[in-house]
């Protein structure tokens, strides 16, 4: 007979009410041995425990077991049908090493085939629906029916409180997971689905993203071109918008993540693999289960329910771009196997690669940097200086010597200021100009759609001429290049049509949330107890400083930053004297910015013009920068003093011609 099969009493050897009648027992135990004394304060404490334990359940809800009738019953079973030893090999459950067992007593119910090897955490994968099951029903009761007598301190009343779930933000491996959308690479798109366009590469053992083409309009010239790309003439539209009930009809018919048995590695793992390319075994298309955001109701009607992350976007093409252009060893995108998915695919034949007597000759592409390009790119990032935490040093993340960028000190912020800011100006000194112009176009699309507020029209325009620079891209980079990242950019637009704009659904608030949690954590064995204790101080903190004078803040420190937003030197303090050409150039730069200095810069240069009809623009531009200091203080001299603003006054007698200098500054820091 099975022990499921068995009923309670044969099982634990009395039935439930004598279980219950020895748990009530264990109260008066307790105080009997209590004042004999023959037990400890730690012996007694853990016999009070018992007693608590004895008054709970043994889950919320049950009313059958408490936490220590239900241990009493497993520890009766064990009893009975000598479940002391393991089934398998007959080791000891109980015996450990320091009583004298062998190696594996440590493992106890640990298989025999792992045991002795070292246990590593494992993410939860697709059954991350497991612990979301908490989350979905507290979300269920937020939307319907809701949260009563919510207090509204502005109008002084109660209502009712719902709340939804608008989308989730996960980068691209736990987008799938949490999805429920296929490891198949090839589909991985989740914008394109079952159109997702990809080729696989057998050289270089990936898939390439391509055929952006199809984006365009109908009457583009770059759909008739075909040597530049893959060789054909694009005859393809783009795919539509998948909206959430044609997804429903999809997953409709797919068992969720509850209802799969435990073990599922053929349905929920990789298959098996044929020249590096995974195969579908579970016949279920692209999807590997059936959410459990389905069981929201509201979840069909949104149009993103998944976002992208703008902020890997951004890190992962960053290191694609540097990589491939400075050339580094084996992680650019332009080397002999990615030349051989050229000639497999029959375009671009002057790249082919060429054996020669000393080995494989690549020939130079259009994003081959000769040496002083490379040098240029990396000696302007190692001698950038920004403003104090602007970002993080570039000294120390570039290597002139080596020409290489050591991405693992570098931070996603770090490549958010490469890729809206600093990249179109690295790359100036690069000779090809359709590689500067087509990534100097990606960095100014990064750029736009960081914006916090985005006219409608200019963003159709913006996603327009990000579809030409992916063209332009597909035309220069070698296929390689194409990743799934560089082809989710094309869905980004859409993403903020529906989503509002991009600062608002990526991870960069809750990735530095993460970092102070983290940073409250000061006993590693406790972190989530360091945590709330943190958060605690903080709040307390917070609350007290609302009752503090804010002009003398007695107990609270001052900000560093406070006193030095005009910036504040910081070494290599010098003192100099400037020229005369020198000296009118600046004074002029500052004097011509000021309101009540307009009309005077107006007078001279039309006394100029007047006086020099033959002359030409630049040339009166240059006299009138060199003379305006010296004719405003022989105009504010010749008039009284009634009709001189006292500013101007001022403003005519000049600075000092001894400038201090200094070799470093913060600024606005």
């Amino acid at each position: 007979m099975r022990p499921d099969d068995m009923i309670d009493q044969e099982v634990t050897g009395f039935d439930d009410g004598e279980v219950l009648q020895r748990v009530h027992n264990v109260d008066q135990m307790v105080r009997d041995v209590e004042f004999q004394g023959v037990y400890t304060t730690f012996e007694l404490a853990r016999l009070k425990q018992f007693i608590e334990d004895s008054k709970k359940p043994l889950y919320p809800g049950c009313q059958k077991y408490s936490r220590l009738s239900g241990d009493l019953k497993l520890l009766q079973l064990k009893a009975d049908h000598d479940l002391d030893k393991c089934p398998k090999c007959g080791c000891d459950r109980y015996k450990r090493k320091k009583d004298g067992g062998d190696d594996n007593a440590d493992d106890g119910n640990v298989p025999v085939e792992i045991r002795g090897k070292k246990k590593k955490p494992s993410q939860p994968g697709d059954r991350i629906d497991v612990y979301m099951r908490p989350l979905v029903d507290d979300l269920k009761t937020l939307w319907k029916p809701g949260v009563k007598e919510v207090w509204d301190e502005f109008g002084r009343e109660e209502f009712t409180l719902h709340a939804m779930l608008f989308t989730t933000i996960n980068d691209n491996p736990a987008h799938r997971n949490l999805s429920g959308q296929s490891k198949r690479k090839g589909v991985a798109c989740p914008h394109c689905l079952e159109e997702t366009c990809s080729l696989w590469l057998r050289n270089s053992k990936k898939f390439a993203f391509m055929g952006h083409r199809r984006f365009l309009s109908k009457k583009h010239p770059y759909r008739d071109m075909d040597c530049q790309f893959n060789g054909e003439k694009e005859n393809r539209v783009a795919p539509l918008h998948v909206t959430g009930d044609l997804v429903l009809l999809q997953v409709k018919n797919i068992k969720s993540i509850e209802e799969l048995p435990k073990m599922t590695e053929k349905i929920l793992g990789k298959g098996k693999k044929r020249d590096g390319e995974e195969e579908e075994e579970d016949g279920k298309g692209i999807w590997n289960k059936k959410t459990i955001l389905w069981e929201l109701e509201y979840w069909e009607l949104l149009d993103v329910r998944h976002s992208i992350d703008n902020m890997h976007i951004k890190k992962n093409v960053c290191e694609s771009i540097c990589e491939t252009l400075l050339q580094q060893k084996f992680k650019g995108k332009d080397h002999k196997n990615a030349r051989e998915d050229l000639k497999d695919m029959g375009i671009r034949p002057e790249l082919y690669a060429e054996e020669t007597d000393t080995g494989t000759d690549l020939p130079i592409a259009a994003t081959t940097l000769s040496k002083t390009e490379r040098k240029e790119f990396c000696e302007f990032l190692h001698g950038l200086k920004v403003p104090s935490s602007y970002s993080s040093n570039f000294k120390r993340l570039v290597s002139v010597k080596d020409m290489k960028m050591n991405f693992n000190l570098m931070k996603s912020h770090d490549c958010h200021v490469l890729m809206t800011t600093l990249f179109p100006v690295a790359l100036r000194g690069i000779k090809t100009v359709q590689v500067r112009d087509a990534v100097t176009s990606l960095c100014l699309f990064f750029n736009a759609i960081e914006q916090k507020v985005i006219d409608e029209e200019e963003l159709l325009k913006l996603e327009r001429r990000h579809f030409e620079t992916l063209c332009m891209l597909e035309a220069t980079f070698p296929p390689t290049f194409f990743d799934l990242m560089i082809h989710l950019t094309t869905h980004l637009v859409r993403e903020i049509w529906f989503l509002g704009p991009s600062y608002l659904h990526q991870m960069f608030p809750y990735e530095r949330y993460f970092g102070l949690l983290k940073s409250l954590v000061h006993n590693r064995s406790f972190p989530e107890g360091a945590m709330v204790r943190g958060y605690g101080t903080i709040e307390a903190v917070e609350w007290a400083m609302g009752y503090m004078d804010p002009q003398n803040p007695i107990g609270v420190p001052h900000s560093r930053h406070e006193g030095r937003l005009a910036g504040v030197g910081t070494m290599g303090k010098k003192s100099i004297t400037l020229d005369l050409d020198a000296f009118n150039k600046a004074y002029f730069t500052v004097i011509q910015h000021i309101d009540l200095i307009t009309p005077f810069a107006n007078e001279h240069n039309q006394q100029l013009h007047e006086e020099n009809p033959a002359r030409s623009e630049a040339w009166v531009a240059k006299k009138h920068m060199q003379c305006f200091g010296w004719w405003l203080r022989d105009y504010v001299q010749r008039c009284s003093v009634a009709e001189t603003d006292n500013l101007i006054t001022k403003l005519v007698v000049g600075p000092l011609f001894t400038v201090t200098t200094y070799q470093a500054m913060d600024i606005n820091g």
